[in-house]
């Protein structure tokens, strides 16, 4: 410690004073800014329990986030903003797609996808989706695991939780997700940084703003 304030004083003594004023707040902010985290609960599996029932409430939302998907040398950087309302769903993805944007529009039955060169309809998004930008993104299961739960439509190969009771690793299908972040939305903690990977396809989902309603 007095290795440490003999430093900042050596330091000190050499700054012009206005110098010295904006290093004595940088200081002052850094010592008030303090990361809140939730507390640790109790029965982590109970509380897990819990969390599934209020995710699988959560139908309709809104949010924005970034896309970094790689695939061997391949690289595209993707920005998104995606509706849901109930099984009805709009993702706008924006990027190096020729004019800078596609549309998906669907439910479960199908997908509209609109381009800046044409508009088709499929019954499966993710393949697509693949077809006409050479991207891939597995869209039906990314409806469960941005909101930090496991497909219902795929078999679960193993799953962790954290001690907040909260799905910190998950592997359906060959995917591995990593739930890295989480960042608190009315009353529950939802997933703000997701990365997935399956053999060299490697996505990272940054979720930027949440806005959820049942």
């Amino acid at each position: 410690m007095k290795i440490a304030v003999f430093g900042v004083r050596t330091l000190l003594s050499k700054m012009p004073k206005l110098s010295i004023l904006a290093f004595s707040f940088l200081i002052a902010s850094s010592a008030c800014t303090t990361v809140v985290k939730p507390r640790a609960v109790d029965d982590p599996v109970s509380e897990w329990a819990a969390r599934q029932s209020q995710l699988n409430q959560i139908s309709n939302w809104k949010l924005n986030g970034r896309l970094a998907i790689t695939d061997n040398a391949e690289v595209w950087h993707l920005t998104v903003n995606w509706q849901q309302q109930d099984q009805n769903y709009k993702i706008h993805l924006s990027g190096p797609f020729g004019a800078g944007a596609v549309l998906l529009k669907g439910d479960d039955l199908g997908v509209i996808i609109k381009t800046s060169d044409n508009t088709t309809f499929a019954t499966d998004a993710e393949q697509m989706l693949y077809e006409q930008t050479g991207v891939k993104i597995p869209i039906q299961s990314l409806f469960y695991w941005i909101r930090g739960l496991p497909s219902s439509k795929l078999t679960v190969s193993s799953q962790s939780i954290d001690e907040y009771g909260r799905l910190k690793k998950l592997s359906q299908n060959d995917w591995i997700i990593r739930f890295k972040r989480y960042k608190k939305n009315n009353d529950i903690y939802l997933p703000s940084k997701v990365f997935l990977k399956q053999g060299s396809l490697d996505i990272r989902f940054v979720i930027e703003e949440w806005s959820t309603s049942s």
